[in-house]
């Protein structure tokens, strides 16, 4: 469930693309998808799901590329990622600012209050 918090910064600074851009790992990916049901933020596991799947076939070739070269959001836009993406962005978007000023964080409080014992004794 920790991994949330980092696809939280990164949907504050970047947008969903810029998060599996930058997290190469599936394992991790994986994690991030897994914490968001934990959390029972199930709309943004499957935003987040529907954005890996669409990033996934690309992402190797995204990782070898030389950003200084060229633009990732060029990229983006020549290979139709850009059209998939935005509106899972805008999905995104909408749930964290939902949420408060706390954005995704908020699930952790709402999962604390419902769930107290094993955020107090894991064992």
């Amino acid at each position: 469930m920790a991994a949330v918090c980092d696809l939280d910064i990164n949907l504050t600074s970047e947008d969903l693309a810029g998060h599996f851009v930058n997290h190469h790992d599936d394992r991790f990916l994986n994690e991030i998808a897994l914490g968001l049901k934990e959390l029972e933020a199930s709309e943004m596991a499957d935003i987040f799901l529907a954005a890996w799947s669409v990033l996934k076939p690309q992402l190797a070739e995204i990782r070898k590329m030389n950003w200084k070269d060229a633009s990732l959001s060029d990229y983006f836009k020549e290979s139709g990622i850009h059209a998939q993406r935005d509106p899972l962005n805008e999905r995104a978007r909408k749930i964290c600012g939902s949420m408060g000023r706390l954005g995704l964080a908020e699930y952790w409080i709402l999962y604390a209050r419902k769930y107290p014992e094993p955020c107090l004794d894991p064992s």
